[in-house]
């Protein structure tokens, strides 16, 4: 049985992809969003995994208690949600940045909790950790803790999350909670998407320089596009020296 979910290390690398309107509106309102795991899209966010599903009816004893048992989970969470990885990721890239001049924040999992932490109320009932991808079918977890929304299905493992989680009072009329944080102490990096055009650079620095100039100095290119191609290798490679022939080469190169 899942109990609780696992903490990365202090200094786990946590990235965080958008778009570049959803980058505007952090700089812009100085914080994030938070959105109640109903509203993230998934039908089996915050849902109870079969195995536990059975457990809950039992105790529960009968299928109306169970749907409000499992309604009350899924909307009284909002989430934060962050991709744990060394390097960064073309697949996180084009899922949520998209093919425009979309940036990725890199922080690590203490500047994360500090900043959480420091942002909000005392009382919040905060939960964090990485998020378990699990067979919805045959897995069980903790019915009376966080882990329905710590858990998802094996086919969103290429995610690799982490999230916080937070326990707000349900509003129906809203999809989730802004708060505002440290930006200087949250965000690392700012880097550009790969995928971007030459002019997107100059935007996001006019961007930042406008609502955020503290991030000036974090703003920069995506590492993935310093890889050298096979053009440009050869463009960098010396010419053969003249008359050397081709056999000539290869013999040295086998010699």
């Amino acid at each position: 049985m899942v109990k609780s979910p696992c903490k990365p290390s202090p200094s786990s690398v946590l990235w965080r992809y958008m778009s570049f309107d959803k980058y505007i509106h952090m700089l812009i309102s100085g914080g994030v969003f938070f959105p109640f795991v109903h509203k993230l899209g998934d039908p089996f966010e915050g849902s109870l995994p079969r195995k536990t599903l059975q457990r809950a009816f039992e105790w529960l004893g009968s299928p109306k208690g169970v749907e409000v048992f499992d309604e009350n989970i899924r909307k009284q969470y909002v989430v934060y949600c962050w991709h744990e990885m060394e390097h960064e990721s073309e697949a996180m890239w084009r899922l949520y940045a998209g093919s425009g001049p979309g940036v990725a924040i890199r922080t690590n999992f203490q500047s994360l909790i500090n900043t959480i932490f420091q942002g909000v109320e005392s009382e919040a009932r905060d939960f964090y950790g990485r998020v378990e991808y699990v067979d919805y079918e045959t897995t069980d977890i903790a019915m009376l803790s966080t882990m329905p929304v710590f858990c998802k299905r094996k086919s969103f493992s290429h995610e690799h999350e982490v999230r916080i989680a937070r326990i707000v009072n349900r509003d129906p009329e809203r999809s989730g909670e802004f708060y505002r944080l440290d930006l200087d102490e949250l965000i690392h990096d700012v880097v550009l998407s790969p995928f971007a055009e030459d002019w997107a650079l100059e935007v996001v620095n006019a961007v930042t320089r406008k609502f955020k100039e503290s991030l000036m100095k974090k703003v920069k290119h995506s590492e993935i596009e310093n890889l050298t191609t096979l053009d440009e290798f050869l463009a960098e490679s010396r010419e053969p020296e003249p008359g050397v022939s081709l056999a000539d080469i290869l013999s040295r190169s086998m010699s």
